[in-house]
């Protein structure tokens, strides 16, 4: 099957299957029904389940791509991680971002504009110091496989060339932005524009790690997995007091314009350090 007829497939197939169980639920609860992932309540039965059924999807998506395509899954990840692994690149582009945003953060402290301060106790600190470390990996393996290994791994098979390449990287950004506000949020709270543009510039990174390292899956997650470090470890310490129009959100540094100088920098760091093979 062709690559894009088969995202079609899952996608119009993955939102039938979480609208109906989300639909289910809520008429259980005695909730209001509500377009996909957009429902207001907080109640348990609905939102526990609803996060099981997000991650059945995703893995939905990584196993049925293959598959439609007339691919083993495994024979497909296999080529996906292939060996050997782009250890130096990944190194030198893990060492980038981790240190760039502690040279943001240093900036902003020196400004004033954010303050550091322990924000929770003790032990609840510890603990999400200790996460910070523990989830990064599976929760970049999981998102760039569907994102760069399925998505734009389509998007590549689709459109041709030096522009094509160019473009699917563009479109595969503006999706990956795109479903990380799927779910419904306070918008008065946290606008969503800022962020979404600061999630485009990092699918950008990673959409052009995964290109330049010849569709492999390595560098994207090393680099996705030290990005999500370098923005939760601080969450615990870090008050922002500026505007977020020049320092963004706690929980998107990298959407303030240094943060988006530093995705364009991992951008230009990652196709000087890898030249993809089709170009």
């Amino acid at each position: 099957m062709n690559p894009m007829m088969a995202i079609s497939i899952l996608v119009v197939a993955g939102i039938a299957l979480l609208w109906g169980v989300q639909s289910i639920l809520l008429l259980l609860s005695g909730e209001k029904l509500a377009p996909p992932l957009r429902y207001y309540t907080k109640a348990p039965a609905v939102v526990y389940p609803m996060k099981v059924m997000v991650q059945t999807y995703w893995l939905l998506i990584i196993i049925g791509y293959p598959l439609l395509i007339g691919v083993s899954p495994v024979d497909f990840y296999l080529q996906a991680f292939r060996l050997p692994a782009p250890i130096e690149a990944m190194g030198i582009l893990c060492t980038t971002c981790v240190v760039g945003f502690a040279l943001i953060y240093g900036v902003y402290y020196l400004a004033g504009a954010i303050e550091v301060s322990m924000l929770y106790s003790k032990s609840k600190t510890i603990r999400r110091v200790i996460g910070c470390f523990l989830t990064p990996i599976p929760l970049a393996t999981m998102e760039e496989a569907v994102f760069r290994g399925v998505i734009l791994h389509a998007l590549l098979n689709w459109l041709d060339g030096p522009w094509g390449t160019f473009v699917a990287i563009v479109l595969s950004s503006i999706i990956f932005s795109s479903v990380h506000f799927a779910r419904r949020r306070d918008s008065r709270r946290k606008p969503p524009l800022q962020p979404a543009i600061g999630l485009f510039f990092v699918g950008i990174v990673l959409g052009s790690a995964y290109v330049a390292g010849g569709q492999s899956l390595w560098l994207p997650i090393a680099v996705h997995a030290a990005g999500v470090v370098a923005v939760e470890l601080p969450r615990s310490f870090v008050i922002y007091k500026a505007s977020p129009l020049w320092i963004g959100y706690r929980s998107f540094p990298h959407s303030g314009p240094l943060g988006i100088v530093l995705m364009i920098t991992l951008t230009a760091l990652t196709w000087s350090l890898l030249t993809p093979p089709h170009f």
